[in-house]
């Protein structure tokens, strides 16, 4: 009989991903004649998960190749994955903010990163048969 070549999956256990999102908070939104508005650097931390499947990975490469709805939709998609499910109420609240954008440039500097991140904490070991 044949041997079946057998592949591991592994449970992940390494600590979530921390990462922030630093923004101007106005400190005097209404003025009194003769002052400015001030600001104060501010941010908002989030946690995305340790570890993802590597077919998420591969869907938000391939789509960089494609039209920008692609590489839009492939990016949403990515980011609301890998935000840990107890920050996705606050993440949404942040990637709708009008007051502090978070633009498609900086969504894809996040995205990058993350996959940059991810992408290193692969595991080098071969399957064993």
């Amino acid at each position: 009989m044949a041997s079946i070549k057998q592949f591991r999956a592994r449970k992940v256990t390494a600590k979530p991903i921390p990462f922030e999102i630093t923004y101007d908070k106005v400190t005097n939104p209404h003025p009194k004649e003769g002052e400015a508005k001030t600001t104060q650097p501010a941010a908002a931390g989030f946690n995305a998960v340790p570890e993802v499947p590597g077919k998420w990975l591969l869907e938000v490469g391939a789509s960089m190749a494609g039209e920008e709805s692609d590489r839009v939709a492939a990016i949403n998609t990515f980011l609301d994955r890998v935000i840990v499910p107890a920050e996705k109420p606050r993440w949404k609240q942040v990637m709708g903010d009008t007051k502090n954008v978070m633009d498609m440039d900086l969504l894809a500097e996040v995205t990058n990163w993350l996959i940059e991140t991810y992408s290193e904490k692969r595991p080098t070991e071969q399957s064993k048969p």
